[in-house]
């Protein structure tokens, strides 16, 4: 196996599968990247047997070949100076020259590389817009659980039906739902969930340009997009039915400058109690205020409201629960629905996807 690469490029690419290798395991061959070359393309893959990335980056082969390459690896392209690499594998040991920098690294059989599923005929393809995936992700992976007790809660919640895909994630203290159409399809009914790790590594992966393939058979979902695939285990779980927990009357509904009451937050999170990060938030007819304390100190702040119908309610909420979701939807004004002090507190942006962020708030004393 021979060929020159450019490190800029090569180093890219190495980062886009670099995540999918493990932090720990007893298999040496998962502990680094599958090099196969065949002509100019040179494909990447990394896996720890539950996500695989996959990534192909363009070359100047001299001789076809492959090779696992240990983790290593990656930090060696990186500190190589700019401009092109000569690399030249024999027996499973890669030579990498550059001027007057020689390295030379053992590797492993490509043989013993796990098989990398890409889709196949069974199955069924979904083309999703990249921008469209990247939004409705970063608004429901904000209330995925960490529990692994709970593994139904650890992913997102993915349903299709008709043209409707429809995204829903939990730690049981909050709730995220989003759904949007999707262009050209045409579902009967599909449900599975997705881990919240490989979604995590999509998101960082994708750009909004990129349209998505989504294939989902056995227990697997593949994401293709541009010259990269990300392969995960889906989580062999039924999601509850969630909807009975939200709502269908509110006491009290309001809506307030999004910017305003995120900036209030942000202020009352100063002097909150260290533990909790706990806020009190008073509505009445033409405010909110918000009050935290604790044992160095206290804060008050009044933020006017657009909007009121209901009744007066005081209820004392978890800080970061109202910021994640601050920070996930633009700004503009946002719809706030309670039911009294002990029901959740659920946000709807104004001028969103159909979205809906729904958190309980602290049992007072």
């Amino acid at each position: 196996m021979e060929l020159f690469f450019d490190q800029t490029e090569m180093y890219k690419a190495l980062q886009t599968v670099h995540k999918a290798i493990p932090i720990r395991t007893p298999l040496n061959i998962l502990k680094g990247i599958c090099l196969n070359l065949q002509g100019n393309d040179l494909s990447l893959t990394a896996t720890d047997l539950e996500l695989g990335i996959r990534t192909l980056a363009t070359v100047q082969g001299q001789e076809d070949g492959s090779v696992i390459l240990p983790e290593r690896f990656v930090d060696i392209v990186k500190n190589l100076p700019p401009g092109q690499v000569h690399m030249r594998v024999d027996n499973e040991v890669a030579e990498l020259r550059k001027e007057d920098i020689v390295f030379k690294l053992q590797g492993f059989p490509a043989e013993e590389f796990p098989l990398f599923p890409e889709g196949g005929e069974e199955g069924e393809d979904f083309i999703i817009p990249g921008f469209l995936l990247v939004e409705m992700l970063q608004k429901t992976l904000i209330t995925v659980s960490p529990d692994q007790s709970k593994p139904a809660f650890t992913g997102v919640n993915f349903h299709m039906q008709g043209d409707v895909l429809a995204l829903t994630s939990s730690d049981t203290f909050r709730l995220s739902c989003i759904k949007d159409k999707i262009r050209d399809m045409e579902v009967e009914e599909e449900e599975f969930i997705v881990p919240a790790k490989s979604l995590r590594e999509l998101t960082r992966l994708l750009q909004d340009e990129d349209p998505v393939k989504l294939h989902v058979a056995k227990g697997l979902a593949v994401f293709s997009f541009g010259n990269t695939i990300l392969t995960t285990s889906l989580l062999a779980e039924k999601f509850p039915n969630v909807s009975r927990v939200i709502p269908k009357d509110a006491l009290t509904r309001v809506t307030v400058n999004k910017n305003l009451l995120e900036m209030a937050l942000n202020r009352a999170f100063l002097l909150a109690d260290s533990e909790i990060h706990t806020v009190t938030l008073n509505v009445e007819d033409s405010q909110v205020i918000l009050t935290s304390s604790s044992t160095v100190g206290n804060n008050t702040e009044k933020i006017p409201l657009k909007s009121f119908s209901g009744e007066d309610v005081t209820l004392i909420m978890n800080i970061k629960f109202l910021q994640d979701v601050l920070k996930v939807i633009p700004g503009g004004e946002v719809l706030l629905r309670f039911k009294g002090k002990t029901g959740p507190c659920i946000v709807e942006p104004l001028t969103e996807l159909d979205y809906l962020y729904l958190a309980l708030p602290v049992k007072p004393d």
